[in-house]
C-alpha cells in the first residue's frame, strides 16, 4: 500500500506505532508453502501462453476462469455470473459504481441521484461522492444507546427523496459493516430492497468483509440472495480485505441485470481501471486453489481468537461483540476525552488505532469510540492490547 493512499491517521500510525491495529487490511504471516506457490506463479509470469493452454486452464479465457473462481468464493448464483467485472481495488469499484448509478439515473429520466449513507462508515464513501458532486444524506445505524432502527430511517429518507422531482435514491449499504460489524439480516435486506424498488431506487452493496471475520461467511446476506421482486443493485467485493497478499488485490463488481451491467461496463471504460491479463490469470488460479480457503480460515480463526480475548478483558460497557467482520468498536462514553484525543494518547504508547470521529460526516463523537482490527496474529494482538489498557480517560 502506498503512503499517499493512506489517511492522515494511518500515516501517523505507520510512522510512530510499534503495533498498528488501525489499518483494516489483514496483517498475517503467509505460511511458507503458500509463499512458495505464489512465487512459482510469479516466476511462470502467469502469461496466457504459458498457463491458459495447459491443465484445467486449457483454451479458457482468463475472465471466464476468474468469474468462476469468484463465484465459488462468495457463492454468486448462476444467473448473475455473467454480470461480473473486475478492477484494481474495492475503492475503484465503488467509485466506478457511483458513476454507473449516475448514468442509470440519467437513462431513467432522473436529473440526479441522492445517496443514503449508513454511518458510521469509512470516509472514502463520502470522499468519492464529494469528488463526483453527488448529494447524500446520512443515517445513524449505531447510536450511544445501541443499534438504531435503521431500516425505518431508510424508509423515511426514501419517502423524502422520492418527493423531490427528478431525484433517484441510491442506498450505500455495507454488510458486514465497517466499523460496527453489523450484518444485515435476510429480512432487513429484502425489506430495504423491496422499498427501494417501489421508489425506483438502486442499491450499492459493499460486501468486502463477507468472507472474512468473526462470523460464519455462510450466514452473510448478499444483495444477490433473496426472492424477487427487488431493486436493481451493484454488489462489491474486494480481495484485499480478505487476503492482502503482497499488495495484490482486485475489486469485483456484480450487477443485478444486463441493463445495470452495461452501465458498469460503460463506467469501467476509462484508462487503467482493468487489471492486466497476467493479474486475471493469477487470481483465477489463486481463488480456485485450496490456498485461498486456507488463508480465509487462518484469518477467521485469528479474528475470532482476538475477539474472544478482547471480550474477556474488556467491560461490557466498552465492548459489544460484533456480529461479523474483522473490527472492534471500543466505546468511550465514560471518557472525558474525544476519540481523536484518545487515539493520540494511545499512539504515544506505541499503539495505532482509528478514531471514531473519522467515520462520521460531521466528525462528531456519537457514539464516542475507537476502532481496532482483529486481523492480526493472536500473539501480536495480545501484546498490542497491553498498550490499550487502561483506556485513556
Amino acid at each position: 500500500m502506498f503512503d499517499n493512499l493512506l489517511t492522515t491517521e494511518q500515516r501517523e500510525g505507520r510512522a510512530h506505532a510499534i503495533f498498528d491495529l488501525a489499518i483494516g487490511y489483514p496483517v498475517l504471516p503467509v505460511q511458507e508453502y503458500i509463499e512458495e506457490h505464489l512465487s512459482l506463479w510469479v516466476r511462470q509470469s502467469l502469461s496466457r501462453s504459458s498457463l491458459a493452454q495447459t491443465g484445467p486452464w486449457r483454451g479458457a479465457e482468463p475472465s471466464v476462469l476468474l468469474n468462476d473462481a469468484i463465484s465459488k468464493i462468495i457463492d454468486i448464483p448462476e444467473e448473475f455470473r455473467r454480470f461480473i467485472e473486475v478492477t484494481f481495488s474495492g475503492s475503484i469499484a465503488v467509485q466506478r459504481s457511483v458513476v454507473a448509478t449516475q448514468r442509470i439515473a440519467k437513462d431513467r429520466g432522473f436529473n440526479k441521484v441522492k445517496y443514503i449513507l449508513l454511518e458510521p462508515c469509512v470516509d472514502f464513501y463520502r470522499s468519492i461522492l464529494s469528488e463526483l458532486s453527488v448529494d447524500y444524506v446520512s443515517i445513524s445505524r449505531t447510536t450511544s444507546d445501541g443499534e438504531s432502527d435503521w431500516v425505518s430511517l431508510i424508509f423515511e429518507e426514501l419517502k423524502k427523496i422520492s418527493s423531490q422531482d427528478g431525484v433517484m435514491p441510491v442506498l450505500m449499504l455495507d454488510s458486514p459493516s465497517n466499523p460496527e460489524g453489523i450484518i444485515a439480516s435476510t429480512d432487513q435486506m429484502n425489506s430495504v430492497m423491496n422499498r427501494l424498488n417501489e421508489h425506483k431506487g438502486l442499491l450499492l452493496a459493499d460486501h468486502c468483509f463477507a468472507v472474512a471475520g468473526v462470523h460464519d461467511p455462510k450466514k452473510t446476506t448478499f444483495a444477490f440472495s433473496g426472492p424477487s421482486p427487488r431493486c436493481e443493485w451493484i454488489s462489491i467485493w474486494d480481495t484485499g480485505k480478505t487476503f492482502d497478499l503482497n499488495g495484490d488485490k482486485i475489486g469485483v463488481l456484480i450487477s443485478s441485470s444486463e441493463y445495470v451491467h452495461n452501465f458498469v461496463l460503460s463506467a469501467l471504460e476509462t484508462i487503467q481501471v482493468t487489471p492486466a491479463g497476467r493479474d486475471l490469470l493469477f487470481f483465477s488460479q489463486f481463488l480456485s486453489h485450496p490456498i485461498a480457503d486456507e488463508l480465509i480460515n487462518v484469518l477467521n480463526v485469528e479474528s475470532t481468537k482476538n475477539c474472544n480475548f478482547l471480550e474477556k478483558i474488556t467491560s461490557e460497557s466498552n465492548f459489544v461483540k460484533p456480529a461479523g467482520g474483522t473490527f472492534a468498536m471500543l466505546t468511550l462514553e465514560d471518557s472525558s476525552l474525544s476519540s481523536i484525543e484518545t487515539r493520540r494518547i494511545l499512539l504515544s504508547r506505541g499503539l495505532a488505532v482509528a478514531s471514531g470521529a473519522s467515520f462520521r460526516t460531521d466528525r462528531r463523537d456519537d457514539p464516542k469510540f475507537i476502532r481496532i482490527s482483529f486481523a492480526r496474529p493472536h500473539e501480536v494482538f495480545v501484546e498490542a492490547s497491553s498498550r490499550l489498557f487502561p483506556i485513556p480517560q
